[in-house]
C-alpha cells in the first residue's frame, strides 16, 4: 500500500497564502501486508525531517462469535533534521509508539474505534516535560456507500504538561474510484507520523488553527 500524504498552512491564513495551500508538509510511506495478521511500513517526512517505521498485529479479528477486533501497533521515528543549539545525540532523537486499536464494525456503516496509546520520547527540552506521554483516542467512520464513508479521530492526552500543545481532532471523507483512496479532510494537526500529531499539535480549532489535508492511497497485489 503506498501513501502519498499532504497537509497545508492554516486556512486561517487568508487569500494571500490561498488559506494555506501555498505551504505544504509532505509523507511518502509503504505498507506491505507480510500475513493476514501482520503489517508492516516505513515512512518519511519533511516534517522534522522525520523516518517512521511500525508494525501492526492483529490479535483478535472480529467475527460473528467475536463483536470486535483488537490489533496492536507499535512505531519508532527519528527526527533527522539540523538542530544549531542544544543537538540531541542519535538516541536522544528516537520516539517510540504503542497503541492498542479496539474496533468494532457495528453495522454494515458503522465503525468504531478505541485507542488507548503510550508515546515514550527518549529526551524532551527540559526536566518538566514527561518522557512518557499517555493518551486515549477514540474514531468513527461511517460508510454512506461503497465509495463514500466520513471519518473522525479524536485524541485526549491524559497527562498534558507540555506548553502550547493540543489534543488532535481530524474529520474527513474517504472517496474510493476504484483502485485510489482518496482522503480530503481537515485537522489542527500538521504531523502525519503518530509522535508527531499526537504530542506536537501546536494550535486548536478554536484558535483557526485548522489544515486542509489529503491521503492518496494506492495498493499493489504481489502475489
Amino acid at each position: 500500500d503506498v501513501r502519498i500524504s499532504h497537509r497545508f498552512g492554516p486556512v486561517s491564513d487568508g487569500l494571500y497564502q490561498l488559506f494555506g495551500l501555498d505551504q505544504a508538509t509532505i509523507r511518502i510511506g509503504l505498507e506491505y501486508g507480510v500475513s493476514e495478521k501482520i503489517m508492516v511500513g516505513l515512512g518519511r517526512s519533511t516534517y522534522k525531517k522525520n523516518y517512521d517505521g511500525f508494525i501492526k498485529y492483529a490479535i483478535i479479528q472480529q467475527s460473528k462469535k467475536t463483536p470486535f477486533s483488537i490489533s496492536y501497533f507499535t512505531s519508532i521515528s527519528l527526527e533527522s533534521i539540523r538542530k544549531t543549539q542544544n543537538d540531541y545525540p542519535f538516541l536522544g532523537r528516537l520516539n517510540y509508539c504503542n497503541q492498542l486499536l479496539i474496533a468494532s464494525k457495528l453495522n454494515s456503516k458503522i465503525s468504531v474505534q478505541l485507542i488507548p496509546t503510550l508515546i515514550h520520547k527518549n529526551m524532551v527540552a527540559n526536566s518538566q516535560l514527561d518522557n512518557n506521554i499517555y493518551l486515549f483516542g477514540f474514531g468513527f467512520r461511517y460508510k454512506f456507500s461503497s465509495l463514500l464513508a466520513i471519518n473522525a479521530e479524536y485524541h485526549y492526552i491524559l497527562n498534558n504538561n507540555m506548553e502550547d500543545k493540543y489534543n488532535s481532532f481530524s474529520i474527513g471523507i474517504d472517496l474510493e474510484t476504484g483502485g485510489h483512496i482518496f482522503q480530503l479532510h481537515f485537522t489542527n494537526s500538521l504531523s502525519m507520523y503518530e509522535v508527531g500529531f499526537l504530542t506536537e499539535t501546536s494550535r486548536s480549532w478554536l484558535d483557526g488553527g485548522i489544515h486542509f489535508g489529503f491521503n492518496i492511497s494506492r495498493e499493489f497485489i504481489l502475489k
